[in-house]
């Protein structure tokens, strides 16, 4: 499973489980990159997004939504985006080279390229990151 993902909601609940199950025994792997889940042994994987072409059986476990922000020091220096296509002017922090967005609107999907300087398979340094400059602008 990816790893902020993992740190968050999984690696809390791990204690727990071992006590009801003593019997069950836990290889956890966290990590950004896809694995190919026969080679590598893995029998249950957690992924985020749309499973590709596979023969794996896949489940939707939650809905994965996201929200954009930016701080007011950022906004005041930078202006407010009002349209998805005014992205193109801003520096947008990127999620594992994610760097297609697709935006639903009442009058459809709008489907955006962003672009920034920072870009990071880990949520967990985009909080980081986000919380402290957010602290020092």
């Amino acid at each position: 499973m990816p790893s902020s993902l993992g740190r968050q909601h999984t690696s809390p609940l791990i204690p727990a489980f071992l006590r009801e199950y003593p019997g069950v025994p836990i290889d956890l792997r966290m990590t950004n990159q896809i694995v190919d889940l026969v080679d590598d042994g893995i029998d249950l994987a957690i992924r985020i997004g749309a499973l590709k072409d596979s023969t794996l059986v896949a489940r939707k476990l939650a809905t994965n939504r996201r929200v954009l922000c930016a701080s007011p020091a950022y906004l005041a220096e930078h202006g407010t985006p009002r349209h998805p296509a005014d992205l193109a002017q801003h520096e947008c922090v990127i999620l594992a080279n994610q760097c297609d967005w697709a935006f639903v609107m009442l009058t459809g999907v709008i489907d955006m390229r962003v672009s920034g300087r920072l870009v990071t398979d880990n949520g967990e340094v985009i909080r980081d990151a986000l919380a402290r400059a957010s602290a020092s602008g």
